[in-house]
């Protein structure tokens, strides 16, 4: 084995590692410092205080739709202690079973390079499922369109390829799921919409990261991503990371999607 052959061999082997290591004592100082599941009390607290009274970027702001809210109601009537924990747990099945392509030891470096996710209870991972299921079953991009409308970015993929089936249903399914959620609480979509009024300006300031831009700077180059991956699904994940609104380190979870997209890639139909 020569040199350079070595040393590829040698990172492949220890990055991983390194990122474990970082990503479960980031998660661990986190905790001690913010409390576990420090995103999870947002969705938490949306149903014990004003919804949405907090800017984002701030401790405790919900940003979501009311359907994201109604929709966790029932939990949110649990101690948030276990509230947290239920996030939790979803997220690391959602990243384990993302990860099933991943054979060996890497699996596991991976799930625990995620550790902040798990510990957050923050919504990239199951977001990830969208985006892995998403290429079959379109309807479900209307949980991406009604959480963090910016990532929903599969039928935008769909679209450039001129695959209007799967636009249509995403949208379908994501404008009766609105409209009910509206016809029942009408009162939370206006809150939610004058939410957005007033913090339209910091998508072009930097929320989550000073050093990463905001998203209208990052949704371009999404946009100019998907186009240029038009026949690769697995392109998909890595537009949405890039255009997450409140960008952060667990926003790369959603790129474990990536394995699971590779698997359906030879399957999916050239662009045209």
């Amino acid at each position: 084995m020569s040199p350079d052959q070595t040393t590829w061999a040698r990172l492949r082997r220890d990055v991983p590692r390194i990122a474990a290591a970082a990503g479960v004592g980031y998660a661990v100082l986190a905790s001690v410092y913010a409390g576990f599941g420090w995103d999870a009390h947002a969705y938490w607290s949306a149903w014990h205080g004003p919804m949405y009274s907090a800017a984002p970027g701030q401790p405790g702001a919900f940003l979501y739709s009311p359907v994201f809210a109604e929709f966790l109601w029932p939990l949110a009537q649990l101690p948030f202690w276990l509230f947290s924990l239920v996030f939790s747990v979803a997220s690391a099945v959602s990243i384990w079973w993302l990860l099933k392509p991943v054979q060996g030891e890497l699996r596991w470096l991976l799930l625990l390079a995620a550790a902040p996710e798990i510990a957050s209870g923050n919504v990239f991972a199951e977001l990830g499922v969208v985006a892995a299921l998403g290429v079959r079953f379109p309807a479900l991009w209307a949980v991406a369109a009604l959480t963090k409308p910016s990532v929903c970015l599969g039928p935008v993929w769909s679209a450039l390829r001129r695959d209007w089936r799967p636009v249509a249903i995403a949208v379908c399914a994501t404008a009766l799921v609105a409209g009910v959620s509206y016809l029942a609480a009408p009162g939370q979509w206006h809150a939610w919409l004058g939410f957005l009024r007033r913090n339209g300006s910091a998508a072009s300031g930097a929320v989550g990261s000073p050093l990463v831009p905001g998203v209208l700077f990052r949704l371009p180059i999404s946009l100019a991503l998907l186009w240029w991956g038009r026949r690769r699904p697995d392109v998909v994940p890595v537009a949405m990371m890039l255009a997450t609104p409140v960008f952060g380190i667990s926003a790369a979870v959603m790129l474990f999607a990536i394995p699971r997209l590779r698997l359906v890639g030879s399957r999916t139909a050239p662009a045209r």
